[in-house]
């Protein structure tokens, strides 16, 4: 029979970094101490959704403009952007 705990008093605030692997080791350690844990927010990377057709719900659409590849063809000068955009569009 486990020992009654105590009444919570307090809380502290805790940042955690490490790997996926070691979070979640941690919020397994803290369940098994009883510890009420609330998780605020989730920083660590996730894989992104691949998309197997295309979705237009959203997209953003790029337009640049270079000084073209005649120059650097011909030992001029490298070519360079002269002129970006983005449009960013949510339906």
């Amino acid at each position: 029979m486990p020992l009654p705990l105590p009444p919570v008093i307090g809380y502290k605030v805790l940042r955690l970094s490490g790997t996926a692997q070691q979070m979640a080791l941690i919020m397994e350690q803290m369940e098994l101490l009883e510890l009420d844990v609330d998780e605020l927010e989730d920083g660590m990377p996730h894989d992104m959704e691949e998309l197997h057709s295309p979705n237009f719900d959203s997209f953003v659409a790029f337009d640049i403009e270079t000084t073209g590849t005649y120059g650097a063809a011909n030992g001029d000068a490298a070519p360079e952007i002269t002129d970006r955009g983005a449009v960013f569009t949510a339906c």
